[in-house]
């Protein structure tokens, strides 16, 4: 699943994680459209930007790490907030990768490839 306010961004991101790493896709574009799905809808991992308004990543991975059936539901952050006190929050959090945004899409691939290959 892919978390991201920009629909354009979000769609696009999907798109090539789909076409480049043969990753099938869900968009949705906010914090409680992530929580709402996850709870109906199986996911193998999640692709999460952290600035969305409403609900932010650092508030959808709370929630997440909170629930029992998503406590240990991989987490990719794909974001350009790359401040330490961030990054550091992040993984507080329990988030297994970080991405910035503007990577090339082969890094998002290699991050969610990881998760989904790590017991």
């Amino acid at each position: 699943m892919v978390v991201d306010d920009s629909e354009a961004i979000g769609r696009a991101l999907a798109k090539l994680l789909s076409a480049a790493c043969g990753i099938d896709t869900h968009l949705v574009t906010s914090g409680e459209d992530a929580l709402c799905y996850v709870d109906e809808h199986p996911v193998e991992a999640v692709v999460l930007d952290l600035m969305m308004p409403g609900m932010t990543g650092f508030e959808v991975l709370r929630r997440l790490r909170a629930g029992d059936r998503t406590k240990s539901l991989p987490v990719v952050i794909y974001s350009a907030m790359d401040e330490p006190a961030a990054i550091d929050e992040i993984k507080r959090l329990g988030a297994q990768e970080f991405v910035l945004k503007g990577s090339h899409v082969a890094e998002i691939c290699k991050a969610v490839i990881r998760l989904k290959l790590t017991p």
